[in-house]
């Protein structure tokens, strides 16, 4: 599959190359901030910094095509950020490698953890003239609010918002990534959004038994095995104990031990610190500091890109997943994936597990 590539200057968004590419790796996973590269054979105008703009590329020249001074919009297949450029190679990491820098996190709490995220980007990026990038305001896709904690050892404390954002995926399954490119005359507007991926109507269902699945390799931790599936709640001051949960084998929580929970436990403690407004509830910090142990598992397979089970439409971070692989189930979440210009195959990943020490670094509480 041969590319259009289009990049973009990062405060006016004004294209600046369009480039046919045919040698490309597009890498992404949302727990380990992967690079995509990009054979373009030229010295690019774009500099560092600039935004990458990937998608098929259509017959002929594959130039994007307007009416009216306005194309209709299009999902690409990539959109990024450019790193660096070696050997007439582009390097670019995802969207959220934007903010990757420090920002001084605090105790908090709420009740809708993706206008938080969102209410973060627009202060510390969007809000920050120094960052020099310009990006339509992100818009806030769910199903429904989520409840949130976070609690730093000391408040406030300087952390990463790259890995602030993945820890939020980790825990509550939200993504900030784009959604639709639209042109303007020379220029591309990037629209992006904040999802919190709950829909279990709209759950991929794979199984080992078709064609169209090949080289499975799984690494699975039954739920609370080797892992903190033990909460004491603790009141800050004081040290009075105010609640105890246990994260049972299917994944979800109960105030009550019982065979149903694997042992020895792993204990965790979390430090009860209640803000002036919107204190948490005892199960919503239990659902907040265990839930980042459901998907205690990695699972790789590779997936023909023609086939007519999932199109590329479907490929999306954040996607819930049915996994049926030797008769056992398997419920996991698509967290990252692979594509190249001459693989007939599209490496999928899934689960929050990884055995790099990058994965380790980004974690957070």
């Amino acid at each position: 599959m041969i590319l259009d590539l289009y990049t973009l200057d990062r405060q006016t968004l004004k294209i600046k190359d369009y480039i046919r590419c045919a040698a490309w790796e597009i890498n992404r996973d949302y727990l380990t901030a992967e690079q995509s590269t990009f054979d373009i054979g030229i010295v690019p105008i774009a500099i560092t910094g600039d935004f990458v703009i990937a998608k098929e590329g259509e017959p002929g020249t594959g130039a994007l095509v307007t009416s009216g001074g306005m194309m209709e919009g299009f999902r690409p297949l990539f959109v990024g950020v450019i790193d660096s450029f070696e050997n007439r190679q582009i390097s670019a990491g995802d969207l959220y490698t934007l903010i990757n820098f420090e920002f001084p996190a605090v105790r908090l709490s709420g009740t809708d953890v993706a206008d938080h995220l969102r209410k973060l980007l627009n202060k510390y990026l969007f809000g920050d003239p120094s960052k020099i990038v310009h990006i339509n305001d992100v818009y806030i896709s769910s199903s429904g609010s989520s409840s949130h904690t976070y609690q730093p050892d000391e408040s406030p404390t300087a952390t990463s918002l790259q890995g602030y954002f993945i820890n939020a995926f980790n825990k509550y399954n939200v993504v900030w990534d784009y959604e639709f490119i639209y042109q303007d005359g020379d220029q591309l507007d990037i629209f992006s959004s904040i999802k919190k991926v709950d829909d279990f109507t709209t759950l991929l269902n794979l199984k080992s038994n078709t064609y169209y699945l090949v080289n499975w390799d799984i690494y699975y931790t039954p739920q609370g095995r080797d892992i903190e599936n033990k909460l004491e709640i603790y009141m800050k001051d004081t040290a009075a104990h105010l609640s105890t949960w246990y994260m049972q084998m299917d994944g979800t929580l109960t105030q009550s031990f019982n065979d149903h929970v694997h042992c020895p436990t792993k204990t965790k403690v979390y430090v009860f610190d209640p803000p002036q407004q919107d204190p948490p509830t005892y199960l919503e910090i239990a659902q907040s500091e265990l839930a980042v142990n459901m998907y205690t598992h990695e699972i790789n397979v590779d997936m023909l890109k023609d086939n007519p089970l999932i199109g590329m439409e479907d490929i999306k971070i954040g996607r819930l997943c049915n996994i049926v692989h030797d008769g056992s189930l398997y419920k996991s979440v698509l967290t990252g994936y692979t594509l190249t210009a001459d693989s007939s195959f599209i490496s999928l990943k899934f689960g929050n597990v990884r055995s790099t020490l990058q994965s380790v670094l980004l974690g957070g509480k």
